[in-house]
């Protein structure tokens, strides 16, 4: 049963990240498309111009973003409740500072900037000025709203992100051709509106990112090295690939425009905008395992760790293999799609297309392993086949081939699929090397306290008289003092009673879905005793269940699902509790002294 949860688990995480992602990756891809359709086969060299500047805004995200949500969820996982507020107030604070500061030193430098991503004086600078300096001032709100997104989806707001993202994105397809042809703005048009649909996306956000009843909201804070440090250490081989891949677009422009003139530049936009459309459906895969593994990291849940590769796994390869399908055989469809319809260009980038879609079957599995590696505690790793990847070997077989070997044009997309190849070559050297696995755990991060009971039931009332004989068989192997046993015994009964009452209701309401509760109790050192109860109904706190006046609910009743008196009786003889929403649970904590 195990194994299924975690099965629906990541499907309910998988779609509206996918959604969400690939929403994302049409806005810009929409530039591009209507850019070379409807302004002109030389505008696409001013946008390929122009991602550097976006590369830089993914790099802020995943700083802020991905790496503060990683630790934010391993937080959960342990219960941290407070230091997940002070995480997300940072990272909200460091978002909106820089987004300021690159946005007034973008409008001041702007030309310096494109000469250094690879443009020059004349028709060119003039398209990026238009496209790269309207963006620049709106930098704000780029760098905001996707991580934004990012916390959302981590607070079990993955249906309000996708929704949020879907419109923002469905705002900037319309907008984009009414601002560049209706309204004859060009490419300023086209980035204007891509700046206005990153706002929406702000403004959507907020209208639920920011309540105080979330379970990590705005709160002062001090910022101190070991805050900042935290949320940057799993957000830096992310920040790796971007800032890389910013170098590496540089690198490729220039030796591009020196071996294939604006041509090989424009082939170049096209070629990227699909392998950036990859990645989105990659970050679907990634995006949804990110919460899991790290609150189950949190946990020490390892079998659950290894139910999540199963299944993200191989949804991950099936995305590989679909494009690497879809370049091979469908060039000059999508070619069309961007409006590349002289033959000559169409020629080039279909030849491209196909030697570039080997990395679509490399790139698949080393994604796969560095959103992995830096949800389990081995960002090191995860760095290092980052730099190797996205810098190191890309750029070494592009200068041999395309330059030593003097393949030109040819030589960057061989360089770049070698890069792949050579990356993967290394890390199945590294993990033979390490004899932990592919997965590289390690046995001390999972260690769960000796003796500990976990069992999983379906919420339902026959379950439960399964459940107490168990129990009760399970504290006396642990030798348990009997005043204690009674103690365990009652909250189980109590807090599982309400598990299934409050299953019997939504099923009433005709919610096609299994219930369960997941029960663990651990034994401590010094005595106590934890028990832990989770189960996947909607949102229920029992903490805050006004239970102070006893006496009122002796004589209480009625027909409610949920018995306050029991909980009463919990919270009187509990040492401590606490509770906490992760990935669709309630998880509801109770020491016993």
């Amino acid at each position: 049963m195990e194994e299924r949860i975690v099965k629906n688990t990541f499907g309910r995480f998988f779609m509206p990240t996918l959604t969400a992602s690939v929403t994302l990756s049409v806005i810009s891809m929409t530039d591009l498309i209507i850019a070379g359709r409807f302004v002109g086969e030389e505008a696409l060299t001013s946008i390929s111009l122009a991602l550097p500047v976006i590369i830089f805004v993914q790099i802020i995200g995943a700083f802020l973003g991905t790496g503060g949500a990683i630790v934010l969820s391993t937080r959960l996982g342990e219960g941290k409740l407070e230091e997940c507020s002070r995480i997300f107030s940072c990272a909200m604070a460091g978002a909106l500072l820089i987004g300021i500061l690159v946005s007034v030193a973008g409008t001041v430098f702007l030309e310096p900037i494109i000469l250094l991503c690879g443009g020059s004086y004349g028709e060119v600078m003039e398209g990026a000025k238009a496209y790269m300096g309207t963006l620049f001032y709106g930098m704000t709100f780029m760098i905001l709203s996707p991580i934004m997104m990012t916390y959302l989806r981590n607070d079990n707001e993955q249906q309000y992100s996708m929704v949020c993202v879907v419109t923002s994105g469905l705002f900037n397809i319309v907008f984009s051709y009414s601002f560049a042809v209706l309204f004859g703005l060009g490419i300023r048009g086209i980035a204007l509106a891509t700046v206005l649909s990153q706002l929406l996306t702000c403004i959507l956000g907020s209208l639920k990112l920011f309540r105080k009843n979330r379970t990590f909201h705005l709160v002062k804070f001090r910022l101190g090295g070991g805050l900042l440090f935290s949320i940057l250490r799993p957000g830096f081989p992310v920040a790796a690939i971007f800032l890389s891949q910013v170098i590496l677009t540089m690198v490729i422009n220039k030796v591009l425009m020196s071996a294939g003139g604006s041509e090989g530049v424009a082939v170049y936009a096209v070629i990227k905008y699909l392998i950036n459309f990859m990645y989105a459906l990659f970050d679907g895969v990634t995006g949804a395992i990110q919460p899991m593994l790290g609150i189950y990291f949190g946990e020490r849940e390892r079998s659950n760790i290894r139910h999540t590769v199963k299944y993200s796994l191989a949804a991950m390869l099936a995305i590989s293999g679909g494009m690497f399908l879809a370049m091979e055989l469908l060039g000059t469809p999508l070619c069309r799609l961007f409006g590349v319809e002289s033959g000559s260009l169409t020629g080039l980038t279909v030849h491209a297309m196909r030697i570039e879609a080997i990395c679509c079957l490399t790139a698949g599995c080393i994604t796969y392993v560095n959103a992995f590696y830096r949800c389990t505690g081995n960002a090191s790793v995860s760095f290092a086949l980052s730099i190797a990847d996205n810098f190191v070997f890309p750029i070494f077989w592009v200068l041999v081939l395309a330059r030593g070997l003097g393949l030109g044009v040819s030589g960057v997309w061989w360089g770049l699929a070698a890069g792949g190849l050579s990356t993967l070559l290394c890390w199945f050297v590294y993990c033979l090397k390490e004899k932990r696995g592919f997965l590289l755990l390690r046995e001390e991060q999972f260690v769960r306290p000796e003796g500990e009971y976990h069992v999983i039931h379906p919420a339902t009332s026959e379950q439960m008289e399964i459940l107490l004989p168990e129990v009760e068989e399970v504290c006396d192997s642990m030798d348990i003092p009997m005043k204690k046993q009674y103690y365990i015994s009652l909250a189980i009964e109590e807090l599982v009673a309400n598990v299934v009452g409050l299953a019997q209701t939504d099923a009433r309401r005709k919610k096609k879905k299994e219930y369960y509760v997941d029960i663990r109790i651990s034994p401590r050192e010094n005595g106590e005793v934890e028990l832990r109860i989770r189960d996947n109904l909607t949102e229920f706190n029992p903490g805050e269940v006004a239970t102070d006046d006893m006496s009122s609910l002796l004589q209480g009743g009625g027909e409610s699902a949920v018995n306050t008196l029991g909980i009463g009786m919990v919270k009187k003889i509990a040492s401590e509790y606490s509770y906490k929403r992760t990935i669709g649970f309630n998880n509801f904590s109770v020491i016993l002294p």
